[in-house]
């Protein structure tokens, strides 16, 4: 059977989707670099064209991930204008339960071997999701809904606190992450000066 001939652009894009396909479905360490390639059907020289290994592509992926929640963010921010507690709860699903289908992605990259690559990316989100979640606290303040004077410096909180419900081994391995979620974003809104009821 002859293979198809793409673009080299077209062939890295496949190979990366269907990491990423894997990855969430069988797990980061139960995925090899065979799977990926028998998958989309090329040879092992294929992937080791575009990446150097397991790990980089790895990288690839958790970028694109860490890219289309900070799309969608921005998305929710800036598209029609519902009250600033809606845009929060539509901001934490895309946190938490978005995040939440790729948790097998995101766990590998908290480990240790990681950890330049973790911090790098914590830097990008803070950077670009920072600005975004303080309009929508600005928001807030000026429907009366929030009551802050500090709008960046609670932002830079809560996103920071997200990012620590994602690091397992500074919880009770007896908290489920649901759990966490609710008790953050209950400490959140409090902290917010939150005047309405969470609907």
């Amino acid at each position: 059977m002859t293979r198809t001939k793409k673009r080299p652009e077209e062939r890295r894009a496949e190979l990366v989707a269907t990491a990423r396909q894997l990855f969430s479905a069988k797990g980061v360490d139960q995925t090899s670099v065979s799977d990926i390639v028998k998958t989309v059907g090329v040879a092992q020289g294929t992937f080791y064209w575009y990446f150097s290994s397991k790990d980089e592509i790895l990288n690839v992926v958790v970028e694109e991930i860490v890219e289309e929640i900070c799309n969608f963010v921005s998305a929710i921010s800036q598209g029609p204008k519902p009250n600033a507690m809606a845009k929060f709860l539509k901001i934490k699903n895309v946190l938490f339960d978005d995040a939440i289908s790729q948790k097998d992605v995101l766990e590998h990259i908290h480990r240790a071997e990681h950890v330049q690559f973790h911090d790098y990316l914590v830097m990008e989100i803070n950077k670009r999701l920072i600005p975004i979640v303080t309009e929508v606290i600005k928001q807030g303040v000026e429907e009366g809904v929030f009551n802050t004077p500090y709008p960046e410096d609670a932002a830079a909180f809560i996103l920071l606190a997200s990012q620590a419900l994602h690091e397992e081994d500074i919880f009770s391995q007896n908290e489920t992450m649901k759990k966490r979620v609710e008790a953050y974003f209950d400490f959140v809104v409090k902290g917010l000066g939150c005047k309405l009821p969470i609907k």
